[in-house]
């Protein structure tokens, strides 16, 4: 399993969505999900309602997810808080029991068509493992770009502590390049990370594990730049973008399929919040992951 994780660059779990069920790869077979799976005429009306939402509708990756609905296990797992995974050797996992509806008619098409287009997207770029070193500026921008829309203003980022920003994008593009990517961060990936950030890192606490977002939230609190924990960050997202938002902070896969996603007209499970913010670099990172489906 570790060395599954590793090849790929993605977590086994979440931090994050705090505890319980939070696996990102669902690593047993598919017999243990058979109680949670559909039966066949469940299966064919979710497909009908597949189709009631693609009509009239045409969306970047429409062609690339259409072939793959029947390669899917949908189940109904309340206690998974996401709608979708994959298996460790990539067949996407669709679980609708996040939607928390009693009777299949309460689906709405947007929604079942979300849910399905985040597990064959996930599971595409987890086995493709399409993004390379040269998004990494990019990504800290995006994400520098979301927090500084969530706590700039009531951190003064943006006014009495503006020196304080550049710090906060450095300690991102620490958290990118070790904890999205994987890399390992030595004293090399370390002066590219500094030039490319354009800090000064004299004074400030660095001695921290940037694989975790955990140990990356505690940073940016100890250098006194937002005075943030893990859990008011985790419910902080919740608020902006709901549940599935989490993720795009842990797991380069999440966030390319989450930020796809948003594009999914009329769903209730991704919130178009981050697109809206910062739109010229979305519509960016929108293009990457298009470009990352194979």
């Amino acid at each position: 399993m570790e060395v599954y994780i590793v090849k790929v660059r993605v977590k086994a779990t979440f931090e994050l969505l705090g505890r319980g069920v939070n696996f990102n790869i669902y690593d047993l077979s598919e017999n243990s999900l058979k109680a949670f799976e559909y039966d066949k005429e469940s299966l064919d009306y979710l497909y009908m309602l597949l189709k009631t939402y693609e009509k009239g509708r045409e969306l970047d990756f429409s062609k690339f997810i259409q072939d793959k609905y029947r390669q899917c296990i949908v189940i109904n797992y309340p206690d998974y808080p996401l709608p979708g995974s994959c298996f460790l050797d990539g067949t996407p996992l669709v679980n609708l029991g996040m939607l928390k509806a009693t009777y299949l008619t309460d689906f709405s098409p947007a929604d079942v068509y979300a849910a399905f287009a985040y597990s064959i997207l996930f599971s595409n770029y987890v086995k493709n493992k399409p993004f390379k070193e040269d998004l990494v500026d990019q990504i800290t921008l995006f994400i520098f770009n979301l927090m500084m829309s969530m706590y700039a203003k009531s951190s003064g980022l943006v006014g009495t502590y503006q020196n304080l920003a550049p710090k906060l994008r450095y300690i991102i593009s620490l958290y990118t390049w070790q904890g999205l990517f994987g890399y390992k961060l030595d004293d090399s990936a370390n002066r590219k990370l500094m030039a490319s950030t354009h800090v000064d890192t004299t004074g400030m606490k660095l001695n921290y594990d940037f694989s975790s977002p955990a140990q990356f939230l505690r940073c940016i609190r100890d250098n006194g730049i937002i005075a943030i924990s893990d859990n008011k960050f985790a419910t902080d997202v919740i608020k902006y973008g709901k549940i599935t938002s989490i993720p795009l902070f842990e797991d380069l896969s999440r966030m390319f399929t989450t930020l796809l996603c948003m594009s999914i007209k009329g769903n209730n499970l991704f919130s178009s919040y981050w697109s809206k913010k910062s739109k010229n670099i979305y519509d960016k990172m929108y293009y990457y992951g298009i470009r990352g489906l194979k």
